[in-house]
């Protein structure tokens, strides 16, 4: 099957920027919380697994919307333009099932079991680490290049519609709270001023209270609030 080199082009849509930074973010807080975690201590093992979890919850979660929503409209026009995206995703649930072995065998383990099983879970997270970080920057040059060429900004924007509309509540504001704290105050003011104009005013003000406010500083939540109720974001 012969590969079409494609490009991504400036200004045209773009549906992973936003999701991606989140998830970055995510993988940076994870990695910390159990660099930093007393495995011997099981209240702070029990806390460090529940943020793991919560996490690739959210990281499993995106990649099924990719290939429910975006590889089948690629696939249909491009079947060449997924072949590592479709390697890279295969390679993404052999992590998900390890990783979870592994938080079964540390909520198991003796005490004197739990610092190694405990070490293990960090390395291992952080080559998977690794990985999502090299695939992420592979769509957003690969992928993202044949979305550009292959669909209007119309057809990408009902997409990631498509996308958002499927997900759960418990997930929207899990990838809400992320994003929000891996974007710039200019892009949330951005992004919530398009949703409040988008949404039923009870659902926004749910993900606001439930979402944003808790993923930002008091200073940062003042700030954005003033911005959207003045209609400054732009």
């Amino acid at each position: 099957m012969t590969k079409t080199a494609y490009t991504p082009v400036p200004g045209r849509h773009d549906l992973y920027r936003a999701v991606h930074r989140g998830l970055r973010l995510g993988h940076c807080q994870v990695l910390t919380r159990l660099a930093t975690t007393d495995f011997a201590e099981p209240a702070e093992a029990r806390e460090a697994i529940g943020a793991l979890r919560g996490y690739l919850d959210l990281a499993s979660g995106h990649l099924a919307s990719e290939e429910t929503k975006i590889h089948p409209a690629v696939a249909a026009r491009d079947p060449a333009a997924l072949v590592e995206a479709e390697e890279d995703h295969a390679d993404h649930s052999r992590a998900f099932e390890e990783l979870e072995t592994l938080c079964r065998a540390l909520e198991d383990a003796a005490a004197d079991q739990a610092p190694a099983i405990g070490e293990r879970l960090y390395l291992r997270y952080a080559r998977f680490l690794g990985d999502d970080l090299h695939h992420m920057a592979e769509e957003e040059s690969q992928l993202l290049g044949a979305l550009h060429a292959l669909f209007t900004d119309e057809e990408l924007q009902g997409i990631e519609g498509s996308i958002v509309t499927a997900l759960s509540w418990p997930r929207l504001c899990g990838y809400m709270g992320l994003i929000v704290g891996a974007l710039c105050h200019r892009e949330r003011a951005a992004m919530l001023s398009a949703m409040r104009g988008s949404m039923p005013f009870e659902v926004f003000s749910a993900l606001l209270t439930e979402a944003v406010r808790p993923a930002l500083s008091p200073e940062d939540w003042a700030r954005l609030v003033s911005t959207v109720q003045q209609g400054k974001a732009a």
